[in-house]
């Protein structure tokens, strides 16, 4: 089965964002940092055991000052390279610096429709050098025919929960290929600011899907966001949309965290929500030790069998026609194991009339 790998190339990052998972440190590195030497070894050890996807995020990635060199041989080792970046970096010399190897994905952190809602969640000064970056970027793609996707991607904040609309004709008027929506992960720099960010109900969420949705669907524009398969099934059924309706998580079995240190873990959330048990699989970090022991540990065995198998004792689970398409995350259900996501999908469709 093949893997992808998200990998935290650095900790460090120019922002000091409201909503960060990661715990970056404005310009300091809360993790060390592997060498030039230890970056390769990893690299080739990922290829040897079926990585066939790198996505690198941070920290922001931009700031290691060999990246390109970095880029240049996930290029040629891994079949899809992606990039999560604020975009400050991303100028026209930095094209020019790295067109020989670009990513096939570029993904850009694009927290509100104007100044004041991005710049809420990313400091000031921020909106507009992105703004002029993205246009010039996309410009750069264009003409020299690179065959490189970018997508714009915002955490769904209060800030925003109106202005669904307004990403959707900024991303057209930028000319990017799409643009995705996420959940704020409450851990963190997150959880410390959620009371200022605005923790968002069920709700207000599908709310606001709905009007992203059927926005973009007018206008020609493809949207990604995190939902469950019954979720998914619900937005299809009002928007009139056709999202695949199946979700399996792949922490720890067709997916891996790596942290800027080279500690690997089944997915970022684990190593937040499990605490000692997750660090032991971060005990022996990647340069220094095989990927291979990772995957052939008793952690992760039991970590997948336990993600799998935690819906068994749940009766919307187990009733549900989208169960044997779906795995959810293991640290979304609340303590009698039930996804808090589908009970709000199944009583709002049912008030539409339907099952679920």
């Amino acid at each position: 089965m093949s893997i992808t790998a998200k990998w935290d190339i650095t900790s460090r990052c120019n922002l000091n964002c409201k909503h960060c998972c990661v715990g970056g440190a404005h310009y300091k590195s809360t993790t060390p940092e592997l060498s030039d030497d230890g970056i390769e070894k990893i690299i080739d050890d990922l290829r040897r055991n079926d990585v066939t996807h790198v996505q690198f995020v941070g920290g922001e990635p931009l700031l290691r000052n060999n990246f390109s060199d970095i880029l240049a041989l996930s290029r040629k080792a891994f079949d899809t390279v992606t990039l999560n970046t604020n975009g400050l970096f991303l100028t026209p010399r930095w094209f020019a610096e790295n067109r020989a190897h670009l990513p096939d994905v570029i993904i850009i952190s694009l927290d509100g429709p104007d100044r004041e809602s991005h710049e809420f969640i990313r400091g000031k000064n921020t909106y507009r050098p992105l703004i002029d970056n993205i246009r010039r970027l996309t410009a750069l793609v264009r003409k020299s025919d690179a065959p490189v996707r970018i997508t714009l991607n915002a955490i769904l904040s209060h800030a925003v929960l109106t202005r669904a609309r307004d990403f959707v004709d900024l991303a057209k008027s930028l000319g990017v290929d799409a643009f995705g929506i996420t959940n704020i992960i409450a851990v963190d720099s997150a959880l410390e600011n959620l009371d200022r960010i605005g923790a968002v109900t069920w709700e207000e969420k599908y709310a606001f899907l709905i009007d992203l949705v059927g926005h973009a669907k007018a206008h020609d524009l493809p949207v990604s966001f995190e939902a469950t398969p019954m979720g998914y099934a619900y937005i299809n059924a009002v928007c009139a949309t056709k999202y695949p309706t199946a979700f399996h998580c792949g922490a720890g079995s067709h997916g891996i965290y790596i942290q800027a240190d080279g500690a690997v873990y089944p997915c970022m959330r684990c190593k937040f929500e499990m605490g000692a048990a997750a660090q032991t699989t971060g005990s022996a970090p990647l340069g220094e030790n095989s990927l291979d022991g990772f995957l052939t540990s008793g952690f992760r065995g039991d970590f997948i069998a336990a993600k799998d198998g935690g819906r068994a004792d749940d009766t919307l689970c187990t009733t549900c026609k989208f169960g044997p398409y779906c795995t959810p995350c293991m640290f979304e259900a609340d303590d009698d194991g039930h996804v808090p996501e589908c009970l709000y999908i199944h009583e709002a469709v049912k008030q539409l009339g339907g099952e679920t």
